[in-house]
């Protein structure tokens, strides 16, 4: 019980304080997201494959 109401009172916390942002413009307002996570998966792959650095480490995170 005490750890559930700790954890609420983070959360509220957070909320809060997240209240305290202020706005900001859209830094590319008009890039489109492609919400296919199978064609922007692969999408990346083929950006990381040019270079062997990095798609290493994709591999190794993977």
């Amino acid at each position: 019980m005490l750890l559930a109401g700790a954890c609420l009172a983070f959360a509220l916390i957070g909320r809060v304080a997240s209240s305290f942002i202020p706005k900001s413009e859209a830094s590319q307002p008009d890039l489109r997201i492609n919400w296919n996570p199978f064609s922007e998966t692969w999408r990346n792959l083929k950006l990381a494959k040019s270079d062997r650095t990095v798609f290493l480490n994709l591999l190794g995170i993977s």
